[in-house]
């Protein structure tokens, strides 16, 4: 049987389904491997995120902690509705990000 016959009827068979180690299957011994680095991503990404969010409804000046009060979404009233800059800055983050869309649009659209 010549060499290259020979590897293609090995390349034909079917590979031997891979030994269960004890009760856990591969699958379930990945899933058991990545699951620190999972939790561990969680809680560096979507602890402060939750925080944030959580400060954001509070009323509390740091000068002084103990006036810890709930605002709700008072303060993002206050934002949209009685803060002179938000306006001005919303208007030139917007513009802004229209200018960079677009010049990612012209340069992605050249050949080098």
């Amino acid at each position: 049987m010549s060499t290259q016959s020979r590897a293609l009827t090995l390349a034909g068979r079917r590979a031997p389904p891979l030994p269960i180690v004890g009760a856990l299957s591969n699958w379930s011994i990945g899933k058991t491997l990545v699951a620190p680095a999972v939790i561990y991503a969680i809680i560096v990404t979507q602890l402060p995120f939750v925080l944030t969010i959580w400060y954001s409804l509070l009323r509390w000046n740091l000068l002084r902690p103990d006036s810890l009060a709930f605002a709700g979404i008072d303060n993002y009233l206050f934002v949209v509705t009685a803060d002179p800059v938000f306006w001005s800055a919303l208007i030139s983050w917007s513009t802004t990000a229209i200018q960079v869309a677009a010049s990612s649009a012209r340069c992605s659209s050249r050949r080098f």
